[in-house]
């Protein structure tokens, strides 16, 4: 089933936006919302350091060097975007 959309304020920005998704901080029971754009923010920086974490633990064999640091480069391009305030409608 798909998510309702919750238009609600943004724990991140301040905005009130619509807010899908929710995160949950620490040991926390609390639930906040965030807007997609948060969201994004987010994820790209996770999908960076969980990528660079891959690497420093010799999972990423499959890969040579070069490939590896191209995809390196995607992810922080993808930082960047989402810093900028550009994010994709649906991830």
């Amino acid at each position: 089933g798909r998510r309702a959309e919750i238009v609600k304020k943004c724990a991140l920005s301040g905005q009130t936006k619509t807010c899908k998704h929710r995160i949950k901080l620490g040991d926390s029971s609390s639930y906040y919302y965030v807007s997609p754009f948060c969201r994004y923010r987010i994820m790209s920086v996770c999908n960076f350091f969980t990528y660079i974490r891959y690497i420093q633990q010799g999972l990423v064999k499959q890969q040579d060097v070069e490939q590896m640091f191209w995809e390196v480069m995607h992810l922080r391009k993808e930082m960047s975007f989402a810093k900028l305030g550009f994010y994709k409608e649906e991830l």
